[in-house]
């Protein structure tokens, strides 16, 4: 089978699943479309920069809204009310189907929304100034970018691509407060290595590895097997260790209402900047003790 351009994307996003690695924050459905709209702006973002990544973010932020006001939170612990880690939580989940049905149909509620809200190749730049002045604000911080970049730069392993679409996860994805984009990016970045070739898979193989992630959630003993939800499983502890919580809410103790309003606390958040340092240290070495087989 022929590689697409957005496959390694597509492995990247494996983790996002749950609320990340089914720790119940914002919705991979949520989380992986925002990602879809800065793909579907890439040459935007390739020609325009941070204006173009602006104008993302104001997408990202309506699919958000538009996902929360259509079924209720963008929070996967909110929608079902269950814990991935105990059993009592995934048979609740599966069984007896008014959990796991409603997941699909969002899913298919939200591809709907992002095929009719793309961009065809003729309205692109249609958001931008048609004569943007020049960017002579500092260099943007994004959270799961760095993160990536960090890890890549120490690992050898990543996608360029991917920390260029990444931005859209700034803020608890594109500013909603949820999931720390700094663990989104750890997770992608682990996944990226780790996450599963979802276009090569038959239907079986697919509830497979859904079936053995998952069981590598109740696990007790501590020993990483190569497999993304039990390596992401220690990114998520490392992460609360780190940060004190998983959500950007949390961790910061506010919202931000644009663009602006995140960058200016980033450039004076010495604690958010340490913690990205701290994550791409610890997550390198957890990718590090990886049995090679």
């Amino acid at each position: 089978m022929t590689a697409r351009p957005d496959d390694a994307m597509l492995k990247a996003c494996t983790g996002l699943e749950g609320g990340v690695v089914a720790a119940g924050s914002t919705c991979g459905v949520v989380s992986a479309g925002a990602l879809c709209l800065a793909c579907d702006a890439e040459p935007d973002l390739l020609q325009d920069g941070t204006a173009a990544e602006k104008a993302v973010m104001e997408r990202a932020a309506r699919l958000v809204g538009w996902f929360e006001d259509t079924y209720g939170s963008s929070f996967c612990r909110d929608r079902t009310g269950v814990d991935f880690y105990s059993k009592a939580g995934q048979i609740r989940y599966l069984l007896p189907g008014d959990k796991a049905i409603p997941c699909l149909l969002q899913i298919r509620g939200a591809m709907r929304y992002l095929f009719n809200n793309r961009m065809p190749g003729d309205k692109h730049n249609a958001n931008l100034p048609s004569n943007p002045a020049p960017d002579t604000a500092a260099k943007p911080v994004h959270c799961a970018s760095a993160v990536l970049e960090g890890i890549r730069r120490q690992t050898g392993t990543g996608n360029i691509r991917l920390e260029r679409m990444a931005f859209v996860l700034d803020g608890g994805v594109a500013l909603s407060g949820g999931v720390c984009g700094a663990l989104a990016g750890a997770i992608m970045a682990v996944n990226t290595v780790l996450g599963l070739h979802i276009r090569q898979m038959s239907y079986g193989s697919t509830i497979g590895a859904f079936a053995r992630g998952h069981a590598n959630l109740l696990r007790k003993k501590t020993r990483i097997l190569r497999e993304p939800f039990a390596v992401g499983r220690k990114v998520v502890s490392d992460f609360r260790e780190i940060a004190g919580g998983i959500e950007c809410r949390t961790i910061t103790g506010r919202s931000f209402s644009n663009w602006d309003a995140f960058q200016a606390y980033m450039a004076g958040a010495p604690s958010c900047a340490g913690m990205i340092q701290d994550v791409i240290a610890q997550t390198t070495e957890t990718l590090r003790r990886v049995p090679l087989l």
